[in-house]
């Protein structure tokens, strides 16, 4: 099924290739960055949590921006400008900046990740041949997540005890590589470009209110997925970095091979249907690192996390594309970033319960938020299947 679509999408392969490095960039950067900023910038759990979450933040008051920048420099300039500031982040964190200036730097990265993500999920979407594609690339998109989540904490863990400063020299490198694949499609890139018409907020939540309630409960569900990749590793006591980077490998092992049979067999069960599946999962694997008392129980847990992730991720993705079209898409892509308030929620809050409570209490905390999600989700398909916007 994999391999139909990529022979039948010959457009989008080097797309793809650019997402591969950047993802590569991200999880190796995952595993060591809560670790490098307590050991080496000496920052406590609340400013780490802060940081970390801060550019999920930017991204969601200013997602909007990426509509801005489309209209102004066109996709390939905005996805060159969004690559450039993702290498100024990552040489401030390779100078050793202070809190002030780390902090200042990532909402950089922020912006990076407002500019860049509407408008390369455009691009994707554009460039697709058979319509019927479009909900299997985002599942494809999340293959290749897991795929180099195997790959980068790997050597994360083996480069990072010998130089602390080499994931940081990789990652400006690959955004580099990243730029200059973006730069030989530039042509590609700038055929696909639909007419900018004039679309303006008000206009779409006039129509769609109920979309806002979607919204909620995507910053819900994505608080607790974001609590796992971002703080997690500070529940860990011993070999933090070894067991936490092996759990990301698992995770991302258990994603491939589960997304895989997700596109096999689950293929009719709508959007909606999958993220409420994925908030159940969420809630009870959170429950099962509440109760864990071995390594086995928490590979079990991991197991239950990655279901969910599997079924929530792609299909919040999923959801919007089946309600835009080339006009309004960038925009609506751009408002569906309010979603990343959820990965600030998630580090920032986890930090200040692990400060001020347990991580017992942390655990529970997120299962009962990813019900919330749930109920928000089910409130919200109930309106519009009366009608009510």
């Amino acid at each position: 099924m994999i391999l139909k679509f990529l022979k039948e999408e010959k457009k989008i392969r080097g797309f793809l290739f650019v997402d591969f490095l950047l993802y590569l960039s991200t999880f190796l950067l995952t595993p060591i960055i809560s670790i490098y900023m307590r050991d080496i910038l000496a920052f406590n759990s609340s400013e780490i949590g802060l940081i970390i979450g801060l550019p999920s933040i930017i991204a969601c008051f200013f997602g909007g921006i990426s509509y801005l920048t489309y209209k102004l420099f066109g996709s390939y300039r905005s996805i060159l400008i969004s690559l450039s500031l993702d290498i100024y982040v990552s040489i401030v964190l390779l100078l050793k900046g202070n809190f002030q200036l780390v902090l200042f730097t990532y909402i950089f990265k922020g912006l990076s990740t407002c500019i860049f993500m509407p408008i390369f999920k455009n691009l994707y979407i554009n460039s697709l041949l058979y319509e019927n594609n479009k909900g299997t690339l985002f599942k494809v998109k999340y293959i290749l997540i897991c795929i180099t989540a195997v790959i980068s904490p790997y050597f994360s863990n083996k480069f990072y005890p010998i130089s602390k400063k080499i994931i940081f020299i990789i990652i400006i490198i690959l955004n580099f590589i990243a730029i200059f694949i973006v730069s030989y499609y530039k042509n590609s890139i700038n055929s696909v470009e639909v007419k900018k018409k004039e679309l303006k907020l008000k206009e779409f939540f006039t129509h769609k209110k109920s979309f806002l309630i979607f919204i909620l409960g995507c910053i819900l569900i994505l608080a607790t997925f974001s609590q796992f990749e971002g703080t997690f590793i500070l529940t860990i006591k011993e070999n933090s970095l070894d067991v936490f980077s092996k759990l990301l490998i698992l995770n991302s092992v258990f994603g491939i091979i589960l997304q895989i049979i997700n596109i096999k067999f689950f293929k009719k069960i709508t959007s909606y249907y999958s993220i409420i599946i994925g908030c159940i999962f969420f809630s009870i694997a959170y429950l099962s690192f509440f109760l864990q008392n071995n390594y086995l129980y928490l590979v079990l847990a991991v197991f239950l996390f990655t279901i969910g992730e599997t079924f929530v991720l792609p299909n919040i993705e999923s959801y919007v594309t089946e309600i835009s079209n080339n006009e309004n898409r960038i925009l609506l892509y751009g408002i569906l970033e309010f979603k990343r308030l959820g990965f600030f929620l998630g580090p920032f809050l986890s930090g200040v319960l692990l400060k001020n409570f347990s991580i017992a209490f942390m655990f529970l905390f997120f299962s009962g938020i990813s019900l919330l999600s749930c109920l928000i989700f089910i409130y919200y398909q109930k309106i519009k299947e009366r009608g009510i916007l």
